[in-house]
């Protein structure tokens, strides 16, 4: 368990990518600031930092090894997406590194019926990027 961890704080940093992707999404999701903020709080410092899997976050195996592990975030409520709660369509992913306690979001996306998925050659590209 690290410092940040200790004090139930968890550094978030935010690829270029993620950025744009999450600027664009903001455009079409008026709401998706406060939203995100939530889904931080309810979905990712509830698994990490109080160790309690509410089927929020899902590991995405095989990408990293320990202490680094990928997650994509399936339960992500936004309030611009009437009557949809955590089934909004929205998803998130990111990379949690338990050494220092600090969460990488690489990619948030609208799932749509289209086929939009998880960009796996991203998450490889950050991934080759990450220092020790």
């Amino acid at each position: 368990m690290t410092n940040n961890e200790a004090a139930g704080v968890l550094i978030y940093r935010e690829t270029p990518e993620f950025q744009r992707d999450f600027k664009r999404l903001k455009k079409r999701f008026r709401t998706l600031d406060e939203d995100f903020a939530l889904m931080k709080r309810a979905a990712i410092e509830l698994l990490h930092l109080r160790k309690i899997d509410n089927g929020a976050c899902i590991e995405i195996e095989g990408f990293c090894p320990k202490p680094r592990l990928s997650y994509k975030v399936v339960k992500f409520a936004c309030k611009s997406l009437k009557n949809k709660g955590v089934c909004s369509g929205l998803r998130a992913i990111y990379v949690f590194d338990e050494s220092a306690g600090t969460v990488h979001f690489v990619e948030i996306y609208y799932h749509e019926k289209d086929g939009t998925d998880l960009d796996r050659e991203r998450l490889a590209r950050f991934l080759q990027g990450f220092s020790d």
